[in-house]
């Protein structure tokens, strides 16, 4: 009993001393207009900058932000909706890589992505991303490139 005790503790205490990151944050405004939106694609991309303290990566383990994106039409009554990520095209600034989250299985239908550093390192991070959205891809609530004027 007193070994599993110690270990339960000693993993405590590592799982503490190495989850740094704190104090995420969007830096600036988000927003999508019409000239944002590929007339022929129906592709829009959002800008973003986003930021979090100590920001980490060691040899086996790192530190990541998850985002995600909704959205509703301005003076609709609705719920907010899905702005499901395209499976490539995403940008984000140098020293720094994603992964997408889709547990729908679907094509270009990733809820999120995970921002990370690519190599190791500590400090505050700050990120631009510019992310690729398919504004006709949630089935609830397809939008049409005229929705961003």
């Amino acid at each position: 009993m007193v070994k599993r005790l110690s270990f339960i503790f000693i993993l405590t205490v590592l799982c503490v001393w190495t989850a740094w990151g704190n104090n995420v944050r969007i830096i600036g405004n988000v927003s999508v207009e019409d000239k944002d939106v590929d007339n022929t694609t129906q592709i829009a991309t959002v800008k973003i900058k986003i930021g979090w303290d100590n920001s980490w990566r060691d040899a086996f383990n790192y530190d990541a932000v998850y985002i995600f994106l909704k959205y509703k039409v301005d003076g609709v009554d609705e719920l907010w909706h899905h702005a499901y990520l395209m499976n490539a095209g995403h940008k984000v600034t140098s020293g720094f890589d994603y992964l997408l989250s889709n547990s729908t299985g679907g094509e270009n239908l990733n809820q999120g992505m995970f921002i990370f550093r690519k190599d190791k390192g500590f400090g505050n991070a700050e990120v631009d991303l510019e992310l690729k959205w398919l504004i006709t891809s949630n089935a609830d609530r397809p939008l049409k490139r005229e929705q961003f004027t």
